[in-house]
């Protein structure tokens, strides 16, 4: 029910009181700088929202756009609609028709100089020119949020976004600039193609093994690109083609650097990514002397590119033979001559042991033959204590046997003799 419609004399606000049984509502409507601003006031608290001079909605399609324009003069508002063709040079006509509309049919006349403020859908590409071409401050909705008119037609759309426009309802979207987006254009395509080479791979896959051959997708490459090792002279010139073999600069007796070559990129990634793989896990052999390399050295790319070359000659001599694959003449299967002592007597050999062996103890390791053990099965890599320079010293350890073992026995000939 209505009650009264009058005219304040304090403030001239048009003012507008609704009662609903006890509750009751007072609109009013005030003019402003940056538009209309209309206040809801009720029992429970006061709502505002600021009604723009002008609004613009868009209806974006691939041939054409459809505009409307909502100008506000004094107390009326107008409506103004047209269809323009998606085009550059139509784009910017019809920018300049929507700012002409404000321009001669407003009143009083927004300030012009401010950027365009327009609300428009969300389509898959069919919107980005026009954001383009008229810059300013657009709202780009999504249409399931925007709501649907009962009537579906274009002219209805456009003129409910040029709605949402003069009633604020949209906040400011970002738009992202030409950089950022040929970027995010490049990603895609990027992650669209290998998503494709992942299904070519499948599908290569998925034909092989009808004839009963099965092999991975890191095969494939590898046959694609290396075709047959006879082209070759030794598994050497295979690993550069790869780019597994550095290429050594020396002065003095000591190598300065080791810097790769070029090589087949899609081989090596290919290789290194096997190699990373196996040596993450560390439980077959390969796998256990690269994760001992990158303990040791604290360089985890050194040790995949290590294990990489080895997996690129032992698949060069594969081919080569047509044998299997086998670890029997790799000398980092065969048993180590271990020389068994109590670790609590390795600081009298080597004084880098002193501050280890509390924490080989805690780990119930008692001996030599207990250490090495642990030490080539990888279990010591997640012991806390023991870093880089205690993996140096147990290498040395293991790799100068008969040194220590000398030097074990002449200090208890000393003893002895004393």
């Amino acid at each position: 029910m209505i009650d009264r419609s009058h005219r304040s004399r304090h403030d001239g606000h048009r003012q507008l009181s609704i009662s609903f049984s006890k509750r009751s509502c007072v609109f009013a409507m005030s003019n402003n700088d940056s538009g209309t601003e209309v206040i809801i006031q009720n029992n429970q608290g006061v709502e505002v929202q600021v009604l723009k001079s002008y609004g613009v909605g868009l209806d974006v399609h691939s041939q054409f756009i459809a505009v409307c324009v909502h100008v506000r003069n004094n107390n009326r508002v107008y409506k103004y609609m047209s269809d323009f063709d998606t085009d550059w040079n139509s784009l910017l006509a019809a920018k300049e028709w929507v700012v002409d509309k404000i321009k001669t049919r407003s009143a009083p006349v927004p300030d012009l100089s401010l950027p365009l403020h327009y609300v428009l859908e969300a389509t898959s590409t069919y919107h980005m020119p026009v954001l383009r071409a008229w810059g300013g401050i657009p709202s780009v909705i999504n249409p399931m949020l925007a709501g649907a008119t009962k009537k579906k037609t274009d002219n209805l759309d456009a003129e409910r976004l040029s709605f949402h426009d003069l009633t604020g309802v949209w906040p400011e979207s970002f738009v992202v600039s030409d950089d950022l987006q040929e970027l995010r254009v490049l990603i895609a395509e990027r992650n669209h193609y290998a998503k494709l080479a992942t299904q070519c791979s499948n599908r290569i896959n998925n034909i092989i093994v009808r004839f009963g051959i099965t092999i991975g997708r890191g095969t494939s490459t590898w046959l694609a690109f290396v075709g047959t090792p006879r082209r070759f002279p030794n598994a050497k010139a295979l690993a550069a083609y790869c780019g597994l073999d550095p290429s050594l600069k020396v002065s003095a007796g000591h190598v300065t650097s080791t810097k790769k070559r070029g090589g087949c990129r899609t081989l090596h990634a290919v290789l290194v990514t096997s190699a990373d793989r196996i040596i993450r896990a560390h439980t077959e052999a390969f796998g256990r002397w690269g994760f001992l390399m990158a303990k040791s050295s604290g360089k985890w790319k050194k040790a995949t590119n290590a294990v990489g070359r080895k997996l690129c000659t032992a698949m060069y001599h594969m081919m080569m033979s047509g044998q299997e694959f086998s670890y029997e003449n790799y000398t980092i299967m065969k048993d180590a001559a271990i020389f068994n002592i109590p670790v609590d007597e390795l600081p009298m050999l080597n004084p880098d042991f002193k501050r280890y062996i509390r924490i080989l103890h805690d780990s119930e390791i008692h001996t030599t033959t207990d250490m090495i053990t642990a030490y080539l099965s990888c279990s010591l890599g997640g012991v806390k204590g023991l870093g880089r320079k205690f993996f140096v010293t147990m290498r040395d350890y293991l790799s100068h046997q008969h040194k220590y073992q000398n030097e074990y026995k002449k200090l208890h000939s000393t003893e002895t003799t004393k």
